[in-house]
């Protein structure tokens, strides 16, 4: 009994990449259908169709089914020529069986011309794919001379038609240019050693401007008995990116000999730290990377009396905040802690700059004692400006002793000359202030006070530079200064 293997022969279908409706067309069945039951086991062809499936397969019938081969051939027809045989095959045949051979012939041509169709698509469709990568494609033969390039190598070197460059070498298209010298050592390379050469960085010479980089990509091909005939080249040009690495290199550089400390975070989908410079080593005593392990590092350091007063301005969104915070070795210090969010392309960012002010602090707080022991002593300290004729600082002493406000006094040189000075004192006092005779190191004079009493002062005089430093004490009779005197004698 015969048998159909039809496990097999859908094997051997699916391999030849035939459907099932392809098969039905070219044996002259109407329908896929009965090709489909005869793979499932439903149906069995019969023996003419069996012999007919395996001519369309190139396969021998005892390949699909129990039936063997006719064989009825001369002593002579192994050592005939493939087209001798055919002749003697179809000359032996019957004219039914003749015109069933022409008739195979017919459906099979049919076949062939679907599945070169089919080709033909998947080449077109492998030829759209190459063209619309951003990458630069090229092959070339052993000789150097390019077999293909794709849109995007015409494009970038500003050729028009591939004409112009298939069937040359690149001396032949760039002539005088040494600038792909690079890019033929490594072609040559490629073919003498037979080894692929992945993603090495060249010079890539574009058609217009200064040169750029590329990632250069080579692989050999090779033939059926392993020799290399040819080479497909890829370039990707990276000139943007080494761009850019360049200027981050230089921001980064620029960034690290900066005193404050600079970070940026990214918030979404987590919050991350992105960078942070070398000053952040310097003001909290840690390495970089801990910053990167975690992102709130930072606000461990603030002092334990500060932290509500920063947590409550970054609810308010106060963006400029002066807070201490505690280093490892206990030191305490004082910063300004500025801070803002942006969008770039959509993401959320945060930007902190961190300033160390711990020395302007003390030295705020310096003056600030100072200013506050000098506004209650009984003596005066004023700097002026003799350049500019104006008032650098005076403490409140001045007043007190005046009766007039610091405001009233210190606005303009001449209210002192004028309403202040004793009016037998003041031509005197005027040349010094002109500048037409030098300031004394020590110098005596009389006011009036704006209740009208007359005091006597003495001035004592240091000239630094453009500015005046001036001492005065109230020496009238009965003064603070006086009292003081007689107490110390």
């Amino acid at each position: 009994m015969m048998v159909f293997d039809c496990e097999r022969f859908k094997v051997i279908r699916s391999e030849k990449k035939l459907s099932q409706r392809e098969i039905a067309l070219a044996i002259g069945k109407s329908s896929y259908r009965t090709i489909l039951r005869w793979e499932k086991g439903i149906n069995t062809p019969s023996e003419a169709e069996i012999r007919l499936l395996a001519q369309l397969l190139c396969v021998s019938v005892s390949e699909i089914s129990s039936l063997e081969d006719i064989e009825n051939n001369p002593y002579y027809y192994e050592s005939l020529s493939s087209l001798d045989r055919n002749i003697i095959d179809f000359s032996s045949k019957t004219e039914t069986e003749k015109q069933g051979l022409l008739m195979d012939l017919k459906n099979r041509n049919k076949i062939l011309r679907l599945q070169n169709l089919h080709q033909e698509k998947e080449i077109g469709n492998l030829n759209t794919i190459i063209n619309s990568l951003e990458f630069l494609i090229y092959r070339k033969n052993i000789k150097h001379k390019f077999l293909f390039v794709n849109k995007s190598f015409l494009y970038y070197f500003g050729l028009s038609y591939e004409s112009f460059i298939l069937g040359a070498r690149n001396e032949d298209i760039w002539k005088g240019n040494n600038r792909w010298n690079e890019l033929v050592l490594l072609e040559k390379k490629v073919l003498e050693t037979n080894i692929a050469i992945i993603n090495e960085k060249i010079r890539l010479p574009k058609a217009l401007g200064p040169d750029g980089t590329g990632l250069i990509s080579i692989k050999p091909v090779f033939d059926k008995d392993g020799k290399t005939i040819e080479i497909i080249g890829r370039i990707r040009d990276i000139s943007a990116e080494e761009s850019g690495k360049n200027r981050y290199h230089y921001m980064e550089f620029a960034m690290d000999d900066l005193d404050h400390t600079i970070w940026i975070s990214k918030i979404k989908p987590r919050k991350h730290l992105i960078y942070i410079n070398k000053a952040a080593e310097a003001l909290f005593g840690i390495e970089r990377s801990q910053f990167y392990k975690n992102t709130d590092s930072i606000n461990s350091f603030i002092h334990k009396d500060d932290l509500k007063i920063f947590e409550n301005c970054l609810k308010e969104n106060h963006s400029d905040i002066n807070i201490r915070i505690c280093l490892k070795n206990g030191i305490i210090r004082w910063i300004n802690y500025y801070y803002c969010q942006t969008v770039i392309d959509g993401e959320e960012f945060e930007l902190g700059i961190i300033k160390d002010i711990t020395l302007n602090r003390q030295n705020y707080e310096t003056i600030n004692l100072l200013t506050a022991a000098l506004d209650n002593s009984p003596f005066i300290l004023i700097v002026f400006d003799k350049e500019y004729t104006k008032y650098i600082f005076a403490s409140k002493s001045f007043e007190k002793i005046y009766g007039y406000s610091l405001k009233e006094m210190t606005e303009d040189i001449d209210f002192w000359l004028e309403v202040c000075v004793h009016p037998d004192d003041r031509a005197l006092q005027s040349k010094y202030i002109s500048g037409e005779i030098e300031w004394p190191a020590k110098n005596e004079f009389r006011i009036v006070r704006k209740d009208g009493r007359i005091l006597n002062l003495i001035s004592y005089i240091y000239i630094v530079d453009k500015f005046i430093v001036i001492y005065s004490l109230n020496v009238t009779k009965n003064s603070a200064y006086s009292k003081l005197n007689s107490h110390n004698l």
